[in-house]
């Protein structure tokens, strides 16, 4: 899986934002993270639902956010303007996603 978050970041680099197929991706990733960790999954409520091929909103990225902080509380990638969420915005949360993959013990 850190493989395919790794070309993640490649495609959304490449584009210079993040789609819907990008971001369950991310998703994904995190929450098997989560369960890995035996931590609880934050809530997925969202006010406008992600849509294939369109830009990922601010709201869902802060989704990821959230599920990272249930990890590590310390953690903060926050995005707090803007309404499409673009490389510079997420690539300390691909970053950090890819290293908690990478561990082999699990905290």
């Amino acid at each position: 899986m850190a493989q395919a978050i790794a070309n993640l970041g490649l495609n959304i680099r490449n584009r210079g934002f993040i789609l819907k197929n990008d971001f369950l991706e991310l998703k994904t990733a995190i929450r098997n993270e989560l369960t890995r960790r035996s931590k609880t999954r934050p809530d997925d409520g969202y006010v406008v639902e992600p849509m294939i091929g369109a830009p990922v909103k601010l709201e869902h990225f802060n989704k990821v956010v959230l599920d990272i902080k249930a990890v590590d509380s310390t953690k903060n990638f926050l995005v707090n303007q803007g309404r499409i969420i673009r490389m510079n915005d997420i690539i300390g949360a691909i970053t950090y996603i890819q290293t908690l993959e990478n561990q082999i013990t699990v905290s």
